[in-house]
Order: C-alpha cells, then sequence, then structure tokens
C-alpha cells in the first residue's frame, strides 16, 4: 500500500522530465499553452478578489479567531479557485490531452504509432463529454462542501474537506484520458480509484502540489496526464 501510494506520488515529478522528450513535444504544446492562459488569468483574479472575499466570508464576531480561521479559509479559497479553473482549462484541453496519453502509452509500450479509427470529430465528442460526466460527478461533491464550508464550527475542518476532494477528484481527471483510450469510460475509472485507493491518492497528492507550486503549475496538465499513463499502464501491466 505504502509502495503504490509512493510510486504514484513520485510519478507525477519525475514526468515533468518526460516532458521534453522529442517524441512528445508537440503533443504538450497545446495543453501547455491552455494552463498557461487559464493560471495566469486564475492569478490575477484571485489577488484582485482575494480581499473582498475574505471580508465577505468571516463574520466579525470570529474576529478573536483570525489567526487560526485566516490562513484555513485563504487555503479553501486557493483550491476552490484554482481547481475550478482547473475543470475549465481541462474541458478545453481534454481532446489534446487524450492524444498526448495515447502517445505516451505507445511509447511505454515500445510500440510504433497504431492507426487511430477515431476521426477527429468523435475525439472532440467522446473526450467532451466525458469532461461533463466529471463534472457531474464533482457536483454531487461540491455543493455539501460548499455548504459545509459557510456553516460555523464545521467550517474550521472544511479546507481538509477541501484538499481530500481535490486530490481525490485530480487523480480521477487524469486517470480518464488513458483510460479512456482503452475504452473505459468514467465509472470503471471511478471503480479503479476505489479498488486502488493507494494509488489513487498517491496520483492525487502529486498533483495536488504540482498545481500549487507557482509557475511549475504552468506546466500541471501535461505532466498529470503523462504521470496518470505511466500510473495506469504499471497498474494493468501488474494485473496482467
Amino acid at each position: 500500500m505504502i509502495s503504490s501510494f509512493s510510486n504514484s506520488f513520485f510519478s507525477v515529478f519525475t514526468s515533468v522530465l518526460t516532458l521534453f522528450k522529442t517524441e512528445l513535444r508537440r503533443y504538450v504544446i497545446m495543453p501547455l499553452m491552455i494552463n498557461i492562459a487559464l493560471f495566469s488569468v486564475t492569478i490575477y483574479y484571485v489577488t484582485s478578489q482575494f480581499s473582498s472575499w475574505m471580508d465577505s466570508i468571516l463574520p466579525s464576531w470570529l474576529d478573536w479567531l483570525n489567526w487560526l480561521i485566516i490562513p484555513l479559509f485563504t487555503v479553501t479559497i486557493l483550491i476552490v479557485v484554482f481547481y475550478s479553473f482547473t475543470i475549465v482549462a481541462n474541458i478545453i484541453a481534454a481532446p489534446f490531452n487524450s492524444l498526448l496519453a495515447e502517445k505516451y502509452e505507445q511509447l511505454l509500450r515500445g510500440e510504433t504509432d497504431k492507426q487511430n479509427h477515431e476521426t477527429t470529430a468523435q475525439l472532440i465528442s467522446r473526450t467532451i463529454a466525458a469532461e461533463f460526466k466529471k463534472i457531474s460527478y464533482i457536483l454531487l461533491w461540491l455543493i455539501p462542501l460548499l455548504i459545509a464550508t459557510f456553516i460555523p464550527v464545521i467550517n474550521l475542518i472544511s479546507p481538509f474537506l477541501w484538499v481530500l476532494f481535490a486530490v481525490w477528484m485530480l487523480s480521477l481527471e487524469y486517470l480518464d484520458y488513458p483510460m479512456g483510450n482503452n475504452n473505459l469510460r468514467f465509472p470503471e475509472v471511478k471503480q479503479t480509484a476505489h479498488r486502488q485507493k493507494a494509488m489513487t491518492l498517491g496520483l492525487g497528492s502529486g498533483l495536488f502540489i504540482l498545481t500549487t507550486i507557482p509557475f511549475i503549475n504552468f506546466i500541471a496538465i501535461p505532466a498529470g496526464v503523462i504521470a496518470a499513463t505511466k500510473v495506469y499502464i504499471d497498474h494493468t501491466d501488474k494485473k496482467a
């Protein structure tokens, strides 16, 4: 279990070096550009709105707890905003992410380019549809988490719940690309994640950390696709 967690966790950071492989460069460019653009917008938006958010969320009668509450709510706001923009970025980049996962899987398996019978329209339709299925699943957990964030006392633990939520969903988000390429749909991605919790949490934890490191987070999307593909291939090879 510990080995599964650590292998998945560190695959995220080793995947950063893989981005520079000659065979992958053209598949990395579009997800990278999309992520840079949206993260730049996110950073500007957060810095311009942060003070007003804090003023509206924190009631005056809890001023005496500011030393505790402000850091907790800061973490919560950053997770909510950055994760929301990550969802948007992945919707836009979904077809490119799928192509990147497919090419990297071929490299890992030592295969030459396989004939892809999927048209561009079919690829876009499949990947965008998968993203909206993931969003539906996210909303099932997002709504109660948002409610908990605004309930006094309970909201003191909400930052920890948000971190766990982000870790889990980031893992599902990226595992869906290689698994989708292998004709596995989102319900099967969830089943795999539940069966392999250590793998899932390890991958998600690494992705969460990568996403929160300034400037490094610009490469989070392509690095996440590569890491998830490696974790998925390792998982399927062990089962074989």
